[in-house]
């Protein structure tokens, strides 16, 4: 798998539209040169959220979380991404 693009998304139903904000391991993902992210909306409750791991390295295993929040709440989306070669 290493070397691959990965590709993580959550359809999130919710009004208002909420701030959606990605983390590894507890601690955010910002956009940098191999990590990108993605939004459209489905309809106008839902939208559609994904991040983009191109070139995937060993260093990128881990949990990875995706956190929705709005003012009536928040609800998370987790998946584990394990590199073929990581260390542990």
């Amino acid at each position: 798998m290493e070397g691959h693009t990965v590709y993580f998304q959550c359809k999130v139903a919710a009004m208002p539209l909420p701030k959606v904000t990605w983390y590894k391991d507890e601690v955010e993902v910002r956009e940098c040169g191999n990590v990108t992210f993605e939004e459209s909306c489905v309809d106008d409750r839902t939208v559609l959220v994904t991040m983009v791991i191109m070139n995937v390295r060993p260093g990128d295993h881990g949990c990875y979380t995706c956190h929705a929040v709005n003012s009536l709440g928040e609800t998370v989306c987790q998946a584990y991404l394990d590199v073929q070669g990581a260390k542990r």
